[in-house]
């Protein structure tokens, strides 16, 4: 059985030998109406699985800057308070679960409160 899970839902992401001869073959070979060569993008070398497991246990989430989806990015989550883009400075606006949002407009400054 094949399932499709969203990365975002899991964590960890370590490298690993497969000494199962069941799983090896669920990994490499093509199901029926699929491309001869599917499983093949599952076995890297060593080297490229560790960067990308690295790369992986490195939380991101989609940034849209300035309201255009044209602009979004990946950024790190949770999302640093500014991002840097072609020289202009952009400011967390709002950020859940689904994204952060960058605006190019300072967050506003409350007011000291004075001493009566």
């Amino acid at each position: 059985m094949r399932i499709v899970i969203e990365s975002r839902f899991l964590v960890n992401f370590r490298v690993r030998a497969v000494y199962s001869l069941a799983l090896v073959r669920a990994l490499t070979e093509a199901e029926p109406g699929e491309e001869k060569e599917f499983g093949a993008h599952f076995l890297w070398p060593l080297e490229q699985a560790e960067s990308w497991a690295r790369s992986w246990n490195t939380p991101k989430m989609e940034a849209l800057v300035d309201g255009h989806r044209s602009r979004a990015h990946l950024v790190t989550d949770p999302p640093p308070m500014e991002l840097q883009l072609d020289g202009v400075t952009y400011y967390l606006a709002h950020f859940n679960a689904r994204g952060a949002r960058y605006s190019p407009e300072p967050p506003p400054v409350e007011p000291s409160p004075t001493t009566g």
